[in-house]
């Protein structure tokens, strides 16, 4: 049943691929393609997705999705937990998010911090993160 809806929304992505007309619309469909995909396990095809979404953030120089995909090249690589990737994420990406009332992308941020601080066996800081999360989503409701 799971696979059978994001096959749906695969097909449903392609389409909003095919006739968006606007950089924002497509960027956006490629990137919950990428995610979709990645989800399929199919890793091949949605790394193609984040490489030509990577390209076009770049050429039209935003921002925000130029960090998504990055997020996404590191889940679909299982790397998110290189000290790397994790300073860029926790110095760089959360600050960006927040500071541009991204509230969505801030949120997974949050709580992919707080599980990569968590595997890491750094609790504290897990805990922190996972704290400020639950704040947040009761702030919002």
């Amino acid at each position: 049943m799971r696979q059978t809806s994001y096959l749906d929304a695969l097909d449903y992505l392609n389409q909003a691929l095919h006739m968006t007309n606007n950089d924002y619309s497509y960027l956006n469909s490629l990137h919950l393609k990428a995610k979709t995909l990645f989800k399929l396990d199919k890793k091949t095809e949605a790394s193609h997705c984040v490489h030509l979404g990577i390209k076009l953030a770049k050429l039209v120089t935003n921002q925000r999705f130029m960090y998504k995909f990055n997020i996404l090249v590191h889940q679909i690589k299982g790397t998110t937990d290189q000290r790397e990737f994790v300073t860029k994420l926790e110095n760089e990406m959360l600050a960006y998010f927040e500071q541009n009332e991204r509230k969505g992308d801030y949120y997974q941020c949050l709580e992919l911090l707080a599980d990569i601080f968590y595997r890491r066996k750094h609790y504290k800081k897990s805990s922190d993160y996972y704290k400020t999360l639950y704040h947040l989503s009761k702030l919002a409701s």
